[in-house]
């Protein structure tokens, strides 16, 4: 029944050719159903059904009965009373017509099942029967337009469902469009279709979403990555929470942020230390530094070198002034003013020259202002030299140091290798001179220019 309704509703005019697609669901139009027309055609299947069964007495008083509705197909209903009595006074004919309308209903029941190649056997033994039978126009119609339609349904059907299941918007927005085709169509499958096309659409919808989502998460992180190379790590933690409110996993980015401010941590304290090492002009102040320089190699982070160099440096010192403090005094007859003993400075020089080395390694502008208190605008052009860098290697080889008298000053010239390498592009490296013009202020070697 449901496909000889549909097969009813998609009769294509005579003038028409078979289309080749459906048109677009937005200018599709439902038909108006009179109610009347719809009892009155039940009816009529049902009577069919009787007949095709060989009770010709009950498939009369279906047709009875509904031509007492007055609908509008009260004519044709006259017309299958007049079949029917036709056939009781005909025997030969009504068994004819009943093998047709067996015949009929079994292809008919086999089309709405996708059965085709079952249907079309029915259908050639109905154009096969002798003259005197019905369907015969109805039969060469399915065949020849119902059966390639249904076939075309199933196929947008099959493909449609294939396409549902995957989870990329190309897919999904393909299978929305093909079942759109198959509601356009109106065939046995359009009720299931309209239910899928839903699912596909909250799918659409969800997947969207989550991309959306995806690439919120992933521009996060990039940005977090770098406030992480420009040492902003306020910036990177408040875009971690952001990643996390939005479902994201940042257990990575927060470890890299932890490591980032221990690293930091340990270079500010390393720094305070060897500043107070190079102010330190006494036995005291030495040992100080000895023993926050020990406490420093003896944790094991990335000072450990440099902290048991110093060390070195502290321990020769400490036994220089040992040594010349257990020297008799001279006796003299004359006065004698004794000198103000002084610490050789070279070692703090040379010190504060591999820290502006380091500065550039770490890529690190701000400790490089730390060392070099009057940079001026060269603050930012390294900056931005920094933030384009991904790797930077400096090797400083002091050529000559010139102290002077009053240790208030000193030029060291020196050679220097760099290596670097800009993001996206091969390593590059470069050989040259310098001039360091250093300063000592407050006890503190700090440099004033470089040339």
């Amino acid at each position: 029944m449901v496909a000889a309704i549909w097969f009813g509703l998609h009769q294509p005019s005579e003038k028409a050719g078979p289309a080749k697609t459906a048109p677009s669901v937005a200018t599709r139009s439902e038909p108006v159903v009179n109610p009347l027309e719809v009892r009155q055609r039940e009816a009529m299947d049902q009577a069919d059904q009787h007949r095709a069964s060989g009770d010709l007495s009950g498939a009369a008083q279906l047709l009875q009965s509904a031509a007492a509705l007055n609908g509008p197909l009260s004519a044709e209903i006259q017309t299958k009373q007049a079949e029917i009595l036709a056939e009781v006074n005909d025997a030969k004919l009504g068994t004819l017509r009943r093998n047709e309308e067996q015949a009929w209903q079994s292809a008919k029941k086999d089309v709405d099942a996708g059965r085709f190649s079952s249907a079309e056997k029915y259908l050639a033994n109905i154009l096969a029967m002798p003259e005197g039978g019905l369907r015969r126009d109805d039969a060469k119609k399915y065949k020849d337009q119902a059966i390639p339609q249904r076939k075309q349904e199933e196929s947008w059907w099959a493909r449609a469902r294939k396409d549902s299941e995957k989870n990329d918007l190309g897919s999904l927005k393909h299978a929305d469009d093909t079942l759109a085709q198959i509601i356009q169509l109106g065939g046995p499958r359009k009720s299931e279709a309209e239910q899928l096309r839903q699912t596909v659409e909250g799918k659409v919808t969800s997947l969207g979403q989550q991309q959306q989502r995806e690439q919120q998460i992933a521009d996060l992180r990039a940005g977090a990555r770098r406030d992480l190379g420009q040492e902003d790590l306020s910036s990177a933690r408040q875009k971690v929470d952001q990643i996390k409110q939005a479902g994201g996993d940042a257990a990575a980015l927060s470890s890299e942020i932890e490591q980032a401010e221990a690293r930091h941590q340990s270079d500010t304290e390393f720094q305070q230390i060897v500043q107070r090492y190079q102010g330190a002009n006494d036995k005291n102040g030495l040992e100080a530094a000895r023993n926050s320089f020990q406490s420093m190699a003896q944790g094991g982070g990335a000072h450990t070198a440099e902290a048991r160099r110093y060390l070195g440096e502290i321990n020769s010192k400490l036994a220089a002034l040992k040594q010349e403090a257990a020297l008799p005094p001279l006796q003299s007859a004359a006065k004698v003013e004794t000198p103000v003993l002084k610490i050789d400075e070279r070692a703090a020089i040379s010190n504060l020259v591999q820290q502006y080395a380091q500065a550039f390694e770490q890529r690190n502008a701000d400790a490089l202002r730390r060392i070099w208190p009057s940079i001026g605008n060269k603050y930012d052009k390294y900056k931005q030299v920094f933030a384009l860098a991904v790797a930077f290697r400096m090797d400083v080889r002091v050529d000559s140091m010139d102290v002077a008298a009053d240790s208030q000053s000193a030029t060291v010239k020196a050679s220097i290798l760099q290596e670097y390498t800009v993001r996206g592009q091969k390593p590059m490296s470069h050989s040259d001179k310098a001039v360091f013009h250093l300063l000592r202020s407050n006890g503190t070697w700090v440099i004033g220019d470089v040339q």
